[in-house]
């Protein structure tokens, strides 16, 4: 029985597809608002599913390249952003990306210029509103009051 087990358990593993995987390390909050070009927070107003231009060149591609999210800017604590910003993330299939959800306000840590911004999961990006993750939602309120804090020091 031990033989039989073992041989399909090597079967498995030598016909597994390729398997992705986002490692990271949330850095605290310091490192986080120091490496990130913008840190502000905002609002989903609207989402979209980003498509690439060229067909996948294998049957594993897939023809969507990630999503991008629209935002309402309320307060900005680092960079130059606008109003309204628009920011791209990943698929979900080991690209690190931010589960971002239309109409919940978020405080996000992002990367780039005022009109090409990303984000990902290994920031300390995090809801601001009641959401299913309690903890999720109380760390990014925390980061939130510790920033207002900062910004009013001289």
């Amino acid at each position: 029985m031990k033989t039989v087990t073992g041989i399909i358990f090597f079967l498995f593993l030598a016909f597994a597809g390729k398997a992705y995987a986002c490692t990271c390390f949330t850095p605290d909050l310091e490192d986080a608002f120091r490496q990130a070009d913008a840190v502000f927070t905002g609002f989903v107003v609207r989402g979209e599913i980003l498509r690439s231009k060229e067909p996948p060149r294998s049957e594993e591609g897939s023809p969507y390249i990630g999503k991008r999210f629209h935002f309402e800017v309320y307060a900005t604590f680092k960079g130059k952003i606008g109003k309204q910003v628009e920011l791209t993330t990943g698929m979900g299939m080991g690209d690190c990306h931010y589960r971002f959800e239309l109409g919940r306000s978020y405080l996000v840590f992002a990367y780039g210029t005022g009109t090409r911004l990303t984000g990902a999961t290994c920031s300390r990006t995090g809801p601001l509103d009641r959401s299913s993750s309690i903890q999720e939602s109380r760390e990014a309120q925390e980061d939130y009051n510790e920033l207002l804090k900062l910004q009013k020091k001289p």
